[in-house]
């Protein structure tokens, strides 16, 4: 059962009206925390600090508790999970359960620093460990920390999925390859044009790709002159897999890695009407 009023604290598990803090505005956006202690008045304490530091508290007592929590509560964004937490599931298994409803943050809390227990709780989530005798700074810095590589997390797997789907989305064949013109990533067009599926073209070489040697060396010589800015447009001669031939014209650019060297290529090709030959 869990009692709530606006704005306050409120205890799961705890006899119905039982609160833990003060009242907190609720037109601030702060960032709610979970804490997940079976201690009462530990709880308390840290309740008090996480608030006049700044951040909403939810506190619940068991690990049941912190699951159905997160499970109704979508506002919140990180969980400080006990491990010790008495009868019942402990935090380590609480944590693994709520991360099968949604990923959050979770700074884990134990007085024990033994290495067992810090590697089993590195392999469910590995946001953060805090003895509990440390100091309030110690936790808070971790806090702070684990909400912002969460955020970060977030904005790059979103940038990776927008990505996704604009490479799918794009109707030319798209060709990645290594430094030494291996394919690692074909789109969807790819293979509606070239009739290869991904699967048989990754690790090879793109010469498969070419109606001939001629042509695949072409590509190579203008290669040679691509410097790491400037792209340039090709038309060459193509083979697909059922061995018929069509004119592309080739669009690349190298891709630079985070210490600035080449670490491949991208090709866009499109087809174009071959009209030499449909006369």
């Amino acid at each position: 059962y869990e009692s709530r009023v606006a704005g306050r604290i409120v205890a799961r598990g705890m006899p119905k009206g039982y609160t833990l803090g003060s009242r907190v505005p609720v037109e601030q956006q702060r960032n709610r925390i979970l804490l997940v202690e079976d201690e009462a008045i530990i709880a308390l304490a840290q309740s008090r600090s996480l608030q006049s530091s700044g951040y909403d508290v939810v506190h619940a007592l068991t690990g049941e508790a912190a699951v159905e929590t997160v499970r109704t509560d979508d506002r919140i964004d990180l969980v400080i999970m006990d491990i010790d937490l008495g009868s019942g599931i402990d935090g380590a298994e609480a944590a693994r359960r709520i991360l099968e409803i949604r990923s959050l943050p979770i700074v884990f809390l134990s007085s024990h620093g033994e290495r067992a227990v810090v590697e089993r709780v590195k392999q469910i989530t590995n946001y953060g460990y805090v003895v509990k005798q440390s100091s309030d700074f110690v936790l808070l810095e971790t806090i702070e920390s684990s909400l912002k590589l969460f955020a970060a997390t977030r904005a790059a797997q979103e940038r990776e999925r927008s990505f996704q789907a604009l490479f799918s989305s794009i109707r030319d064949a798209i060709v990645v390859t290594n430094s030494h013109r291996a394919i690692v990533e074909v789109n969807p067009a790819f293979t509606e044009i070239f009739g290869y599926q991904p699967a048989e073209v990754y690790g090879c070489k793109t010469r498969l790709l070419f109606a001939s040697d001629e042509e695949y060396q072409r590509l190579g010589a203008a290669l040679r002159d691509l410097d790491d800015v400037r792209g340039f447009l090709l038309q060459l001669r193509y083979r697909r897999r059922d061995g018929s031939e069509f004119t592309g014209e080739k669009s690349v650019q190298y891709l630079i890695d985070d210490h600035g060297r080449q670490s491949g290529l991208i090709g866009l090709i499109r087809e174009i009407p071959d009209r030499n030959r449909e006369i």
